[in-house]
């Protein structure tokens, strides 16, 4: 493991023409005028010394940060063996979030066709909501976004106050069934106002990705000017997504993918088993 790591610093300083390069963990970033840094996972952080002041610039950033994302891989296999069973999930979770920071996702998030349980996200809150109810989310947000209403306001308000600002837009019955639904909605995902726009992206891309699993892809993606998605099925039914809120470079971000996916699938595999919450009660009626 020692050589990975120093094979990937050569790397880093032969791309960034870099005097040196180096892999920090803990204390404070450095604050010289000659040195650029990106930040990683648990502390630690990749830096490199340029030539002089000029050569650090935002083009510099941002390539230590793309290469920042290869080093995914090396760095989840020199922890691995260290990380009990039990914290493989955080674990995953930190790996997305490096794989989001790298490529320049809104998340990143693994999900199972087959379940409705988030299993990794690079957010915890999108691991409360759950796929059920992002698939909701982007359903419901189809159909008032064609009324020109905003999800994220609607879900705001209570049943009257919703009743209230649909009814000048939608039939009386469309209205009334919102007025319902979306209370109980809100309810259970628990998000306020600014957790619910970034909510909004992963459950766009959630629905897609659910909506294209049934033609069985390998790999699918999806652009536009404020949405972006990016997703790889592996281990059969299992699927890496990234979602973007803008545009975005599909090649950047497939290899970015390409490259974290052994790491995600090994964590993923040692996962022990979970089971959803219940969203309703059950009760058993006794016989006549």
């Amino acid at each position: 493991m020692r050589q990975d790591l120093l094979r990937f610093l050569e790397v880093v300083q032969r791309r960034l023409g870099a005097v040196d390069a180096r892999i920090e963990f803990g204390g404070a970033p450095p604050e010289d005028a000659c040195v650029v840094s990106a930040e990683g996972p648990d502390g630690w952080r990749l830096v490199a010394r340029m030539t002089s002041p000029t050569d650090v610039n935002e083009a510099t950033r941002s390539r230590l940060e793309a290469l920042m994302g290869s080093f995914v891989d090396v760095a989840a296999q020199a922890l691995d063996a260290a990380v009990p069973p039990g914290g493989r999930v955080e674990r995953l979770d930190e790996i997305l979030d490096v794989v989001r920071l790298s490529v320049g996702a809104a998340a990143a998030v693994v999900i199972d066709e087959r379940s409705p349980v988030v299993w990794g996200a690079s957010e915890a809150l999108f691991k409360r909501v759950g796929v059920d109810d992002l698939v909701f989310m982007a359903r419901f947000h189809e159909r008032v976004s064609g009324m020109g209403l905003s999800l994220a306001e609607l879900l705001q308000l209570d049943s009257r106050a919703l009743q209230a600002c649909l009814s000048p837009v939608a039939e009386p019955s469309v209205a009334l069934q919102l007025a319902r639904e979306l209370p109980p909605l809100a309810k259970r995902i628990a998000l306020d106002a600014s957790e619910l726009e970034g909510a909004l992206v992963v459950a766009r891309a959630v629905q897609e990705v659910r909506r294209s699993a049934e033609s069985s892809p390998r790999r699918w993606a999806s652009h536009s000017e404020q949405f972006g998605l990016l997703a790889r099925r592996f281990s059969a039914t299992y699927v890496l997504v990234l979602a973007f809120d803008a545009e975005f470079s599909e090649l950047h971000a497939e290899g970015a993918a390409v490259r974290a996916l052994p790491v995600i699938e090994r964590l993923v595999s040692a996962l022990p088993p979970l089971d959803p919450e219940p969203r309703a009660k059950v009760t058993r009626l006794r016989p006549r």
